[in-house]
């Protein structure tokens, strides 16, 4: 049996890739970026800014509205964020037919 866990194997909720633009708010700066995938726990986006982990941002994306999230790791030009809602909220602000269509309403499948 192998007892490697990989970080996708630790995700509680689905991830699918996404390239939306959207903008990420840090205090009273904003900076384009771009959404790589997208999670109701947070996102990758592509954003060439170093930004120290835990720090509090909103992502702000044009379909879902203002996103707030903290750094949860940042390796060359790409953030990972942890979304500071619960994902029933987030769910909300995405919208049921994005959530339906992205399959982020699915339980992952573990095996």
């Amino acid at each position: 049996m192998n007892d490697f866990v990989t970080p996708k194997d630790r995700r509680n909720h689905p991830r699918r890739s996404v390239i939306w633009l959207g903008t990420l708010r840090v205090g009273e700066f904003s900076f384009p970026c771009r959404v790589l995938d997208l999670s109701l726990a947070g996102a990758r986006i592509r954003l060439s800014l170093p930004l120290k982990k835990d720090a509090s941002v909103i992502l702000c994306i044009s379909r879902c509205g203002d996103l707030p999230a903290k750094v949860a790791w940042h390796q060359n030009d790409t953030l990972g964020l942890d979304f500071t809602l619960p994902p029933q909220e987030l769910s909300l602000l995405l919208g049921e037919s994005a959530v339906r269509t992205l399959g982020l309403d699915q339980a992952t499948q573990r095996g």
